[in-house]
């Protein structure tokens, strides 16, 4: 089950694994007899920078599999059709062999090879280079020229028919969109692109592109306008749009700037540590690499190349104002990794001003050690009005379930959060899940009464495992009267049963 989506949750796959044999039978049964249909798709708002969200689909396991097990069938004409394109398109790179289980590369080594790829051409000597950001690229894919692209490539028929099903019903535009944060939506992406990374070629433009931000190279501003006329004529005809924020033109100076990103300064860095590391080590290596120094090393405050790492931070966040969510994220981590607290203060208004960082910071706040003066703060800001995005308050509750984090507030705010049908489900039901967990006798007897009014079959299976702490006469009776609710109501109860619930 591919899981490289936004939201991971804690019960949905132990459900599953109660029979995974008689579950999948079911489903293919069901889709064999045509009576299999997909379920609503749930969107969870994700932030991502300067108070913008990103749509970020949710869909349940049944459906996850069916949609991968599609573009599965489709993935070899995919393929094979895309094979020209490797030297153009950089994002979600396939793996060499298309018949392995995992269909892509790491998404880090396609933008590595894009920045890489983009710094060769530029020079080879072109003064002007576009940089084009689509316009909510996945929202907008339209998905019946998708489905006509399949099927000209070869895929099964069958097979499309049943995907465009799916994606219709998903769809929050009618007819427009793939859901976000799935393997098999990238594959798709990937493809709907290929005709105009094509018709760039055929017109002589020479690009790079990384999922919708592409880099087109021109020897004049005049060419430069061109190619923009024609791009956004290939992107009208496929339902897309330039995002006018980030379209920019820049001469070659700013241009290498840009791409070039913050990559000099964590070679800066890294190469301080190198050094130091074959110090240290007595070897003259020019392939010493960073991970193999930091195994080196001894992660001490105290150590110099510690230090390279804390003045970086400084002086690229605590005294500036500008942000970087790459460096952050490559700082953080080696940070964290040597239990410095450098980052604390930083990182506490950063919960507010880059929301979208939220997973790194707390597993940061995990790496140096989470106090209880710590997890106060955290509870203060649960409490507070810039608290505004439950996908965000779904991952710190993630985070407290999966290292045991408990206080009063904390069991107070999951009240408040696991019993508002206003709030999405996603956060209802981690917030049960920790009430089942750490709450008290009276929070188990409300997680009972709420049962009856839930009409959600997997809300209904969290309810039941969150109730694995409730005195055992109680529980077993209200495991009887519910077992014959539905399926997944009896692999909740099994699950109860074999004490693995919570576990």
């Amino acid at each position: 089950i591919p899981y490289d989506n936004f939201i991971k949750h804690p019960l949905e796959v132990k459900l599953i694994e109660v029979d995974t044999e008689q579950w999948l039978d079911r489903l293919k049964t069901s889709i064999k007899e045509e009576i299999y249909q997909p379920s609503p798709i749930t969107i969870c708002e994700v932030p991502k920078g300067k108070g913008l969200i990103r749509p970020g689909g949710h869909l349940c396991i049944n459906d996850r599999i069916v949609y991968t097990a599609c573009v599965g069938a489709c993935f070899t004409h995919i393929y094979r059709h895309l094979d020209n394109a490797r030297n153009i398109d950089y994002s979600y790179c396939f793996s060499k062999n298309p018949y392995q289980e995992k269909w892509l590369s790491p998404a880090f080594n396609g933008w590595v090879k894009f920045r890489e790829k983009s710094l060769e051409i530029l020079k080879e000597g072109y003064p002007y280079v576009i940089f084009v950001d689509i316009a909510a690229y996945y929202e907008n894919i339209n998905i019946l020229i998708l489905m006509s692209d399949l099927v000209q490539i070869g895929c099964d028929k069958i097979v499309t028919k049943q995907l465009s099903s799916c994606l219709n019903r998903w769809a929050q535009v009618t007819g427009s969109g793939v859901p976000q944060g799935y393997s098999p939506s990238n594959i798709l992406a990937k493809l709907y692109l290929n005709s105009v990374d094509q018709k760039l070629r055929d017109f002589g433009y020479v690009h790079v592109r990384y999922v919708d931000d592409l880099r087109i190279f021109c020897h004049s501003k005049v060419e430069a306008n061109r190619t923009l006329m024609d791009l956004i004529k290939l992107f009208r005809k496929r339902g897309l749009n330039v995002q006018s924020e980030k379209l920019k033109v820049f001469r070659f100076d700013k241009a290498k700037e840009k791409i070039q990103g913050i990559e000099p300064i964590i070679r800066n860095a890294n190469e301080h540590i190198i050094r130091e590391a074959m110090k240290i080590s007595g070897e003259d290596n020019p392939y010493f690499t960073i991970t193999k120094a930091e195994e080196i090393i001894p992660i001490d405050i105290d150590n110099p190349s510690a230090e390279i790492i804390r003045d970086t931070f400084t002086a690229h966040f605590i005294d500036s104002d500008d942000f970087d969510k790459t460096l952050f994220r490559y700082l953080l981590k080696r940070l964290g990794k040597r239990k410095d607290d450098l980052a604390l203060g930083y990182c506490k208004s950063a919960l507010i001003n880059h929301a979208q960082e939220t997973r790194y910071i707390i597993d940061y706040f995990g790496a140096i050690g989470a106090s209880g003066e710590m997890l106060i703060e955290i509870s203060a800001f649960l409490y507070s009005e810039e608290a505004i995005y439950d996908y965000q308050k779904f991952l710190i509750y993630e985070w407290l379930l999966k290292n045991d984090f408990i206080n009063d507030d904390f069991i107070i705010i999951a009240r408040s959060l696991a019993f508002d049908n206003n709030l999405p489900i996603y956060l209802r039901c981690i917030c049960k899940i920790y009430l089942g967990k750490f709450g008290t006798f009276s929070d188990l007897e409300q997680l009972e009464d709420s049962y009856s009014t839930c009409t959600d079959t997997f809300e209904q299976s969290v309810i039941i495992c969150a109730l694995t702490r409730i005195e055992s006469s109680r529980r077993n009776a209200f495991l009887s009267r519910v077992s014959g609710d539905g399926e997944m109501n009896k692999r909740a109860v099994d699950l109860v049963k074999s004490g693995k619930a919570l576990n």
